[in-house]
């Protein structure tokens, strides 16, 4: 059938659902805020899961991280790449780019461009427009889809609150204002909040400007500038909520605009006079409609549009060939969820999701001497198409001390693109995965009755469908160039997963070990002596097999309800099985210890400090040595420590905060570009 036709159609049905200004919502929204929607799309308790989950609230206004990637590493353990400042890819157990999976809002971020190995698509999220952040580490293709193989992040932007008047009015003005120095930032947020009984509206506009990073030099009292590493950015965003009969409507969308992204390391250790993403754009559209068909059973239809501008501009020094490449991603996307409540202690949720991608490449050659421009083929093939349909079924139990959760995906993925001089290329594959997961209240067993203990398990088999990444690239990658590949089968992870959990009054901790073994790895392969512009000819095939063993464990203290004192470790063990070597790019032991105490009237005053830990990396992949940005000698080991101070006066929050207060050099593993050194931030927050 035609999406088009689909898409009428499932407006058609949305419309027939209910009238507007109808009955109430029912309780379809959870406000719990331990509740979390990343392992049960229909919510469970992040304490009582049988996963390993973490949640974050208001992610930038809370803490002083820049970004969206910045600020996972609030969560223990967990380190963020960067190839230039305005990237960032976590690793999630040792996996990152397109083997970890992005949800905005409900609907998938990543794309059939995503590549392998970090990139800077989590950064087009507005983080100062995000009201919540769901994590869950070695699960997500069950419940999401393709490349949750080392977990899946789920994104929402803000939205606002029904009142209790019957006519439409502004009911808040707030935003948000930070200022950081040496590190150049201005950033400013506004948004407005209109609403009534059945009417919720938000809208806002956020505007940002990122001077070049300012670094530790040779003497840590000295500090160097790294140019060019800033960029600046613009963003929008809006939420209309309607109450129906029955439901609720929801139209929203969300878009963000970089402008003249520098990718740092290619001009400092590559010879590029420029190498920069002139335009990165994001824009999110999207209509939903939720349902409640009686007490049991519930109903969310999702239908919109998605889009991805990318444009780049490369020269090498002492050349006169400049390059333009442009690649757009248009994605439609239309998913059905059914909830249902079959007894006191069963629940079902399935559904059937369907994407389509029409990539648009190209790459304009201008002779800066001659002024002639010449048009060549983009790095994917013009008009590619990539089509991904899914049903799954999952299901949640609870059954006295006993929680499980179970379930099934099964995903059909086909590629379109014309590859000269081979022609018209069709490539279909077919995953089909499962999860199950156990957790148990075992309390009643502990000697000493001190709070609630679980004991928990889990196994979740997860895949990448292969993109057209993987099998239509054409041009320089990194510091390789990739040629197409296609018949590619998909990659496939088994992860195991075994812990505890403990929370009590004032209390919270956990440790889980795991394991994940992953085969049918798509990998580039080196092709001979060839060379294409100076840089090594690589192709993809499925040829690698890859183990990750880790240990987690986190936990919090609270004291006098003024103390607050978190932190965790994190260590990933990677073996490539296939080469017996390392895996690439895996993070070194890893952890962070952050203390908040309240004081002042009211507890309207805080002073919060934070240690961020790092051991060297020096367990190398062949590709880490070859990588410019690591090399033979590996990554260095690294204390920071960031202070600040807080207070609430009325309806404003301000922060001042040092980060980095010895001036330590700090690169995480694998990054183009360290992070700021001694460095100054004012947050205001109204």
């Amino acid at each position: 059938m035609n999406v088009k036709n689909i898409l009428v159609a499932f407006l058609f049905f949305l419309l027939n659902c209910g009238q507007v200004f109808g009955q109430g919502l029912n309780n379809l929204v959870q406000s719990n805020i331990d509740t979390v929607f990343v392992t049960y799309r229909s919510g469970e308790s992040g304490f009582k899961s049988s996963y390993t989950v973490h949640k974050l609230t208001n992610p930038l206004q809370n803490n002083l991280n820049r970004t969206i990637p910045e600020s996972l590493t609030e969560v223990p353990g967990l380190q963020v790449q960067r190839t230039n400042y305005g990237g960032g890819s976590p690793y999630l157990r040792g996996m990152t780019g397109n083997q970890i999976l992005t949800i905005v809002d409900g609907i998938r971020l990543n794309n059939s461009t995503f590549r392998y190995g970090p990139n800077q698509y989590i950064n087009t999220l507005d983080g100062l427009a995000i009201s919540s952040l769901d994590l869950v580490l070695g699960t997500g293709s069950v419940q999401f889809g393709s490349d949750a193989m080392g977990g899946a992040l789920s994104v929402n932007y803000r939205s606002a609150n029904y009142s209790k008047e019957k006519k439409l009015a502004l009911n808040k003005v707030g935003g948000s204002t930070r200022v950081s120095a040496p590190t150049g930032e201005l950033s400013q947020r506004i948004f407005l909040d209109f609403s009534s009984d059945k009417i919720a509206l938000t809208s806002g506009i956020t505007f940002r400007k990122f001077g070049d990073v300012v670094v530790p030099g040779s003497d840590a009292n000295k500090s160097i500038k790294l140019s060019p590493t800033g960029y600046s950015e613009v963003d929008g965003d809006f939420n209309l909520k309607l109450k129906a009969r029955n439901g609720e409507w929801i139209f929203a969308g969300n878009t963000v605009n970089q402008r003249n992204v520098p990718i740092y390391h290619k001009i400092a250790l590559e010879n590029f006079e420029m190498n920069e993403v002139d335009r990165q754009d994001r824009h999110l559209l999207y209509l939903r409609r939720y349902c409640t068909v009686n007490k049991a059973t519930q109903i969310k239809l999702t239908t919109g549009l998605q889009n991805s501008y990318e444009s780049r501009s490369i020269q090498k020094r002492n050349s006169d060939k400049l390059t333009h490449e442009t690649d757009v991603v248009q994605t439609q996307f239309f998913l059905t969820e059914l909830s249902h409540q079959l007894s006191r202690n069963l629940s079902l949720s399935g559904g059937y999701e369907f994407y389509r991608d029409k990539v648009l490449s190209s790459r304009y050659n201008t002779n800066t001497f001659t002024g002639i421009t010449l048009s060549s083929r983009g790095l994917y093939p013009d008009h590619s198409g990539h089509f991904q349909h899914s049903i799954f079924l999952m299901s949640k139990g609870v059954f006295a001390r006993y929680e499980f959760t179970g379930g099934l995906r099964l995903q059909q993925t086909s590629s379109a693109m014309n590859i000269e001089p081979v022609g018209e290329i069709l490539d279909r594959n077919l995953a089909l995965v499962q999860t199950l997961g156990l957790s148990i209240d075992v309390s009643e067993l502990s000697p000493v009755k001190v709070g609630e203990l679980r004991v928990f398990s889990n196994y979740s088999s997860g895949f990448r469908a292969p993109n057209l990444d993987d099998m239509g690239t054409l041009g320089i990658v990194d510091f390789r160039y990739e040629v197409p590949q296609y018949n590619l089968r998909p990659e496939y992870s088994r992860n195991h997963e075994i812990g505890f959990k403990f929370r009590s009054k004032g209390v919270r901790a956990q440790i889980s070990a795991y394991q994940n073994y992953l085969f049918d790895v798509i990998a580039r392969t080196k092709s001979g002596d060839d060379s294409i512009q100076g840089y090594p000819v690589y192709q993809k095939e499925n040829i690698e097999r890859a183990l990750f063993t880790g240990l987690e464990m986190m936990f919090e203290f609270s004291f006098r309800k003024n103390l607050n004192i978190k932190g965790g470790l994190a260590y990933t063990y990677g073996d490539n099985l296939s080469k017996g070597e390392p895996m690439r790019r895996v993070p070194p032991l890893n952890g962070m210890l952050q203390m908040n105490y309240l004081f002042g009237k009211n507890q309207n005053q805080s002073i919060f400090c934070r240690y961020t830990a790092s051991k060297s990396q020096t367990r190398l992949a062949s590709g880490d040595i070859s990588d410019n940005r690591i090399g033979r000698d590996g990554t260095l080991g690294f204390v920071q420590f960031d202070l600040g101070y807080q207070i609430l006066l009325m309806d404003y929050r301000i922060t001042v905060c040092m980060q980095n207060l010895s001036n330590e050099y700090v690169k995480i593993h694998g990054s183009g570009v360290p992070m700021v050194g001694r460095n100054f931030t004012l947050l205001l927050v109204f």
